[in-house]
């Protein structure tokens, strides 16, 4: 009987030590995926290695680590954890407001809504809005007859907004055209406009002076995307 208490002690003891090394290896994990996206991605980030049912706090800002808070916090959410310590929630880009940049994320526990640091953290990278015009250098003759033709191609604007595309000639006047980007990717013409996305053809006009134009396109907020083309007049 001693023998079978003395081998009772060893494994409640040895029990105990499992307890809290178990307790001491839980670690928090973030994923974030995609990392990279424009303003209509929506980003989703997965937990694993939580506490079962507890409220999670997010913050977005700078300087985002394990070890403090997000310096300057921008944005906070909630979400909670199941029964196996994991859990799962997605947001746009756009719920910061004029960050076409990037930023990191903070996950910790509460109660208060701002964790105060960070249990895990990620970041994600927001690709500016681009113009293009191609080509870039449009040639025409002293002649006349056929004029060129250039494309403007815009990117990773807001899917369905409308635009505002200021031309600026080199002899100082402005031409304001407008349009709206695709809601969904597809075909124009012989190009191809992705969602968030416009295309449209920039006829160069016989009156037009040559030297270098500045396009300007921007939305109803504070993004906007700059592109420059050249015109220029050869001898037959």
């Amino acid at each position: 009987m001693e023998g079978r208490g003395a081998a009772a002690c060893v494994l409640l003891s040895a029990a105990a030590l499992v307890a809290p090394a178990a307790a001491s290896a839980r670690r928090e994990h973030l994923s974030v995926k995609p990392r990279v996206g424009d303003v209509n991605t929506r980003f989703v980030y997965r937990g694993s290695g939580w506490r079962p049912h507890a409220n999670v706090f997010f913050s977005h800002g700078a300087l985002c680590n394990d070890r403090r808070p997000c310096a300057m916090p921008l944005y906070v959410g909630r979400v909670r954890t199941g029964r196996n310590g994991r859990f799962k929630t997605s947001e746009h880009p756009l719920a910061v407001p004029d960050d076409f940049v990037g930023y990191s994320i903070c996950f910790g526990y509460g109660p208060e809504p701002l964790p105060p640091g960070c249990r895990a953290s990620g970041r994600i990278t927001i690709v500016p809005a681009s113009a293009s015009v191609t080509p870039a250098r449009a040639e025409r003759f002293t002649h006349g007859g056929f004029q060129p033709v250039l494309t403007l191609a815009v990117q990773h604007f807001k899917a369905g907004e409308k635009l505002a595309i200021e031309i600026r000639y080199p002899d100082g006047r402005v031409r304001t055209l407008h349009g709206h980007t695709r809601r969904h990717p597809g075909a124009v013409g012989t190009a191809y406009a992705r969602r968030g996305g416009l295309v449209r053809s920039l006829e160069v006009k016989s009156s037009d002076p040559d030297g270098s134009y500045q396009v300007r396109v921007m939305n109803h907020s504070s993004a906007e995307a700059d592109a420059t083309y050249t015109v220029t007049t050869s001898r037959d």
